[in-house]
Protein backbone atom coordinates (compact mmCIF):
# COMPACT_ATOMS: atom_id res chain seq x y z
CA UNK A 1 0.00 0.00 0.00
CA UNK A 2 1.40 3.38 -0.99
CA UNK A 3 2.15 5.86 1.78
CA UNK A 4 0.30 9.05 0.84
CA UNK A 5 2.45 11.07 3.24
CA UNK A 6 5.37 10.68 0.83
CA UNK A 7 3.51 12.86 -1.65
CA UNK A 8 2.02 15.18 0.92
CA UNK A 9 4.48 17.14 3.06
CA UNK A 10 1.70 18.09 5.46
CA UNK A 11 1.08 14.45 6.25
CA UNK A 12 -2.51 14.68 4.93
CA UNK A 13 -4.09 11.85 3.01
CA UNK A 14 -6.79 12.27 0.41
CA UNK A 15 -7.18 13.18 -3.22
CA UNK A 16 -3.71 13.59 -4.72
CA UNK A 17 -5.03 15.63 -7.63
CA UNK A 18 -6.66 18.14 -5.30
CA UNK A 19 -3.50 18.52 -3.29
CA UNK A 20 -1.38 18.98 -6.43
CA UNK A 21 -3.77 21.65 -7.68
CA UNK A 22 -3.44 23.54 -4.42
CA UNK A 23 0.30 23.29 -4.62
CA UNK A 24 0.27 24.60 -8.21
CA UNK A 25 -1.88 27.56 -7.18
CA UNK A 26 0.51 28.41 -4.37
CA UNK A 27 3.48 28.26 -6.74
CA UNK A 28 1.68 30.49 -9.25
CA UNK A 29 1.06 33.11 -6.58
CA UNK A 30 4.66 32.91 -5.41
CA UNK A 31 6.05 33.24 -8.95
CA UNK A 32 3.63 36.02 -9.80
CA UNK A 33 4.70 37.93 -6.73
CA UNK A 34 8.38 37.40 -7.51
CA UNK A 35 7.92 38.55 -11.08
CA UNK A 36 6.00 41.63 -10.03
CA UNK A 37 8.63 42.52 -7.44
CA UNK A 38 11.45 42.03 -9.93
CA UNK A 39 9.71 44.24 -12.48
CA UNK A 40 9.14 46.90 -9.85
CA UNK A 41 12.76 46.91 -8.75
CA UNK A 42 13.82 47.39 -12.37
CA UNK A 43 11.57 50.43 -12.64
CA UNK A 44 13.38 53.79 -12.65
CA UNK A 45 10.81 55.36 -10.32
CA UNK A 46 11.91 54.12 -6.88
CA UNK A 47 8.73 55.28 -5.11
CA UNK A 48 6.53 53.54 -7.67
CA UNK A 49 8.65 50.39 -7.38
CA UNK A 50 8.35 50.34 -3.60
CA UNK A 51 4.59 50.86 -3.82
CA UNK A 52 4.22 47.99 -6.31
CA UNK A 53 6.22 45.60 -4.16
CA UNK A 54 4.24 46.58 -1.06
CA UNK A 55 0.88 46.10 -2.78
CA UNK A 56 1.95 42.74 -4.20
CA UNK A 57 3.14 41.52 -0.80
CA UNK A 58 -0.08 42.66 0.89
CA UNK A 59 -2.26 40.89 -1.70
CA UNK A 60 -0.33 37.65 -1.37
CA UNK A 61 -0.56 37.78 2.41
CA UNK A 62 -4.29 38.45 2.27
CA UNK A 63 -4.82 35.48 -0.07
CA UNK A 64 -2.90 33.22 2.29
CA UNK A 65 -5.03 34.28 5.26
CA UNK A 66 -1.97 35.18 7.36
CA UNK A 67 -2.17 38.51 9.27
CA UNK A 68 0.09 41.09 7.62
CA UNK A 69 2.67 43.09 9.50
CA UNK A 70 3.87 43.02 13.09
CA UNK A 71 1.21 42.84 15.78
CA UNK A 72 3.21 44.61 18.46
CA UNK A 73 3.35 41.51 20.67
CA UNK A 74 6.47 40.10 22.39
CA UNK A 75 6.76 37.41 19.70
CA UNK A 76 5.84 39.72 16.80
CA UNK A 77 7.14 43.17 17.79
CA UNK A 78 6.71 46.34 15.78
CA UNK A 79 10.26 47.67 15.76
CA UNK A 80 9.39 50.68 13.60
CA UNK A 81 6.70 51.99 15.93
CA UNK A 82 7.51 50.36 19.29
CA UNK A 83 5.17 50.72 22.22
CA UNK A 84 6.91 51.76 25.43
CA UNK A 85 4.89 50.04 28.19
CA UNK A 86 6.06 52.19 31.09
CA UNK A 87 7.36 55.65 31.88
CA UNK A 88 10.81 56.11 33.36
CA UNK A 89 10.60 56.55 37.11
CA UNK A 90 13.92 57.93 38.30
CA UNK A 91 14.14 61.68 38.69
CA UNK A 92 17.07 63.73 37.42
CA UNK A 93 18.42 64.00 40.96
CA UNK A 94 18.21 60.23 41.49
CA UNK A 95 20.00 59.58 38.21
CA UNK A 96 22.74 62.03 39.19
CA UNK A 97 23.21 60.37 42.58
CA UNK A 98 23.24 56.87 41.06
CA UNK A 99 25.64 58.03 38.37
CA UNK A 100 28.07 59.29 41.01
CA UNK A 101 28.27 55.78 42.46
CA UNK A 102 28.39 54.01 39.10
CA UNK A 103 31.17 56.26 37.81
CA UNK A 104 33.33 54.91 40.63
CA UNK A 105 32.51 51.40 39.42
CA UNK A 106 33.15 52.28 35.77
CA UNK A 107 35.31 55.40 35.57
CA UNK A 108 36.52 56.93 32.34
CA UNK A 109 39.79 55.61 30.88
CA UNK A 110 41.99 56.70 28.00
CA UNK A 111 39.95 54.58 25.60
CA UNK A 112 36.50 54.40 27.17
CA UNK A 113 33.96 56.83 28.67
CA UNK A 114 32.60 56.57 32.18
CA UNK A 115 29.25 55.01 32.97
CA UNK A 116 27.40 58.35 32.85
CA UNK A 117 29.23 59.44 29.70
CA UNK A 118 28.39 56.19 27.90
CA UNK A 119 24.62 56.62 28.08
CA UNK A 120 24.26 53.53 30.24
CA UNK A 121 22.17 55.38 32.81
CA UNK A 122 19.29 55.31 30.34
CA UNK A 123 19.24 51.52 30.65
CA UNK A 124 19.30 51.76 34.44
CA UNK A 125 16.30 54.10 34.44
CA UNK A 126 14.44 51.93 31.95
CA UNK A 127 15.20 48.75 33.90
CA UNK A 128 14.05 49.88 37.32
CA UNK A 129 10.94 51.49 35.80
CA UNK A 130 9.62 48.22 34.36
CA UNK A 131 6.53 46.85 36.17
CA UNK A 132 7.96 43.42 37.00
CA UNK A 133 8.91 41.82 40.32
CA UNK A 134 12.70 41.81 39.85
CA UNK A 135 12.75 45.33 38.47
CA UNK A 136 10.63 46.63 41.35
CA UNK A 137 13.07 45.02 43.79
CA UNK A 138 15.97 46.66 41.98
CA UNK A 139 14.22 50.02 42.19
CA UNK A 140 13.97 49.61 45.97
CA UNK A 141 17.60 48.53 46.19
CA UNK A 142 18.79 51.46 44.06
CA UNK A 143 16.90 54.01 46.13
CA UNK A 144 18.13 52.33 49.30
CA UNK A 145 21.68 52.62 47.95
CA UNK A 146 21.27 56.33 47.28
CA UNK A 147 20.14 56.92 50.86
CA UNK A 148 22.86 54.73 52.38
CA UNK A 149 25.72 56.31 50.41
CA UNK A 150 24.57 59.83 51.22
CA UNK A 151 24.16 58.96 54.91
CA UNK A 152 27.57 57.29 55.09
CA UNK A 153 29.20 60.13 53.18
CA UNK A 154 27.65 62.75 55.45
CA UNK A 155 28.71 60.80 58.54
CA UNK A 156 32.31 60.54 57.37
CA UNK A 157 32.88 63.74 55.43
CA UNK A 158 29.96 66.03 56.22
CA UNK A 159 28.48 66.17 52.70
CA UNK A 160 26.54 64.03 50.18
CA UNK A 161 28.34 61.35 48.19
CA UNK A 162 28.06 63.26 44.90
CA UNK A 163 29.94 66.22 46.37
CA UNK A 164 32.93 64.17 47.49
CA UNK A 165 36.30 64.08 45.79
CA UNK A 166 37.38 61.00 43.88
CA UNK A 167 39.55 59.60 46.68
CA UNK A 168 36.79 60.01 49.26
CA UNK A 169 34.27 58.24 47.03
CA UNK A 170 36.67 55.37 46.50
CA UNK A 171 37.29 55.00 50.24
CA UNK A 172 33.58 54.40 50.85
CA UNK A 173 33.22 52.06 47.88
CA UNK A 174 36.32 50.11 48.88
CA UNK A 175 34.70 49.38 52.25
CA UNK A 176 31.58 47.85 50.67
CA UNK A 177 32.81 46.37 47.38
CA UNK A 178 33.28 42.89 48.90
CA UNK A 179 30.42 41.71 51.11
CA UNK A 180 32.52 38.87 52.55
CA UNK A 181 35.06 41.36 53.94
CA UNK A 182 32.74 44.24 54.84
CA UNK A 183 32.41 45.15 58.52
CA UNK A 184 29.02 44.46 60.14
CA UNK A 185 28.04 48.15 60.00
CA UNK A 186 28.73 48.17 56.26
CA UNK A 187 26.88 44.96 55.32
CA UNK A 188 23.81 46.87 54.13
CA UNK A 189 26.02 49.10 52.00
CA UNK A 190 27.72 46.04 50.52
CA UNK A 191 24.32 44.59 49.60
CA UNK A 192 23.34 47.83 47.88
CA UNK A 193 26.69 48.19 46.14
CA UNK A 194 26.58 44.67 44.73
CA UNK A 195 23.34 45.34 42.87
CA UNK A 196 24.48 48.81 41.78
CA UNK A 197 27.54 47.14 40.27
CA UNK A 198 25.33 44.70 38.34
CA UNK A 199 23.17 47.53 37.01
CA UNK A 200 26.22 49.55 36.02
CA UNK A 201 27.99 46.70 34.24
CA UNK A 202 24.87 45.55 32.43
CA UNK A 203 23.92 49.05 31.34
CA UNK A 204 27.42 50.01 30.23
CA UNK A 205 28.09 46.94 28.11
CA UNK A 206 24.82 47.41 26.25
CA UNK A 207 25.98 50.79 24.95
CA UNK A 208 28.05 51.36 21.81
CA UNK A 209 31.04 52.26 23.99
CA UNK A 210 30.66 49.07 26.02
CA UNK A 211 30.39 46.84 22.97
CA UNK A 212 33.45 48.51 21.49
CA UNK A 213 35.30 48.04 24.77
CA UNK A 214 34.89 44.24 24.63
CA UNK A 215 35.55 44.05 20.89
CA UNK A 216 32.03 43.02 19.93
CA UNK A 217 31.61 43.28 16.14
CA UNK A 218 28.15 41.77 15.66
CA UNK A 219 25.69 43.32 13.21
CA UNK A 220 28.60 44.50 11.07
CA UNK A 221 28.75 43.78 7.35
CA UNK A 222 32.02 42.48 5.91
CA UNK A 223 32.78 42.53 2.17
CA UNK A 224 34.66 39.26 2.59
CA UNK A 225 34.86 36.65 5.34
CA UNK A 226 38.46 35.62 5.91
CA UNK A 227 37.56 32.84 8.31
CA UNK A 228 38.19 32.61 12.06
CA UNK A 229 41.51 33.98 13.38
CA UNK A 230 44.38 31.51 13.47
CA UNK A 231 44.84 32.09 17.21
CA UNK A 232 41.27 30.90 17.81
CA UNK A 233 41.74 27.82 15.62
CA UNK A 234 44.97 26.95 17.40
CA UNK A 235 43.29 27.25 20.78
CA UNK A 236 40.51 24.91 19.62
CA UNK A 237 43.00 22.49 18.09
CA UNK A 238 41.47 22.58 14.61
CA UNK A 239 44.14 24.40 12.63
CA UNK A 240 44.20 21.70 9.96
CA UNK A 241 40.47 22.10 9.41
CA UNK A 242 40.62 25.76 8.39
CA UNK A 243 38.96 26.32 5.06
CA UNK A 244 40.91 28.56 2.71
Amino acid sequence: MRDESLNNPDGKTGNQETWDAGRRDAMKRLLAGSATAAAAVACSDSEKAAKTVEQTAESLVQESGVPAGPRGTPTDPDLIHPVIPCKKILSGEELEKAGAIMDVILPATENSPSMTESGGMDFVNHWVSAPFEQQRKDLEILRGALRWFDDESTRRFGKPFGDLGGDQKCRICDDVCDASKAKPEWKAGAHFFDRMRWLAMTGYYLTDAGRKDVGFVGNTAFPKFEGPPMTVLEKLGIVDEQIG
